[in-house]
């Protein structure tokens, strides 16, 4: 990498509306793995085949690929939400341990929302977070448990953290 600084992390987050040709095109270019190390996307409304595919092509293009897949979606028989970090395989990245995951998922009942895992930045190991909160919710109960799952993942590691996402609400009705 051309800009690589040990001491520098450069994230790329976006909502790709969906995992295709365009976005796959757009992460896995050779300009974009020049400039990110790590690559924070959500609504990639994968599952089943396509969730597998895209950790695949994940691989095949060196990143390693941290997912929770869309969920099934009945109102509109279709999915909603998937969240994925992928980071490129030369960096330190490891997934969230199974009993961290169990503790943030104990703080509720809900479906997790985001994808995380442990990155080192310089000498400092911190956590990468990406989430969708739904959409025209504000502080909605499914919302908040969002956040109370991260919450706990976080209080978990007692890491420095980066949470990049789709919150879906206004700055001013997040910070209320």
């Amino acid at each position: 990498l051309q800009w690589y600084s040990p001491d520098v992390v450069n994230v790329f987050f976006g909502n790709i509306t969906t995992w295709g040709p365009t976005a796959r095109n757009f992460i896995f270019d050779a300009d974009f793995k020049s400039k990110y190390q790590y690559a924070a996307i959500v609504e990639t409304h994968t599952t089943g085949a396509a969730a597998e595919d895209l950790e695949a092509q994940a691989i095949a293009q060196g990143f390693r690929a941290y997912c929770n897949h869309a969920q099934p979606f009945h109102a509109t028989k279709g999915s909603h939400g998937g969240e994925a970090i992928l980071a490129q395989e030369h960096l330190y990245a490891v997934p969230i341990s199974q009993s961290a995951q169990a503790v943030a998922n104990l703080s509720n009942n809900d479906t997790p929302r985001y994808s995380a895992c442990e990155i080192r930045v310089g000498m400092t190991s911190m956590l990468l977070i990406t989430t969708y909160l739904w959409c025209g919710e504000g502080w909605s109960a499914r919302n908040y448990g969002i956040m109370q799952q991260i919450s706990a993942l976080v209080s978990t590691y007692s890491l420095p953290y980066i949470i990049v996402g789709d919150f879906n609400m206004s700055p001013s009705v997040f910070a209320s």
